[in-house]
């Protein structure tokens, strides 16, 4: 709502309408280009790549936790902890 109030504020300065255009038009230009690259940011780009780090988490984490399980035992032979390993998968 901020962001919008502040771009509807500055279009007709950076469209060049009142005293002095020229001079102020570049930064209202800048305001309204940097308002919407943060506001891109924060509303698309940030969860996204919280979505990736988490899905990137659990996969770590159901991996580490597949190999523990798999890991082999000193009693029992080694053919068996090769069928338990492939079960894992």
């Amino acid at each position: 709502m901020t962001t919008v109030a502040m771009i509807a504020g500055m279009t007709p300065i950076a469209l060049g309408l009142g005293a002095d255009a020229s001079f102020r038009q570049p930064m209202a230009t800048a305001v309204i280009g940097g308002l919407l690259t943060s506001t891109f940011l924060s509303l698309l780009v940030v969860p996204v790549i919280f979505t990736f780090v988490d899905d990137f988490e659990r996969g770590a984490r159901r991996f580490f936790a597949a190999r523990r399980a798999a890991s082999p035992d000193p009693s029992q032979p080694r053919q068996r902890w090769f069928r338990a390993l492939r079960r894992a998968d």
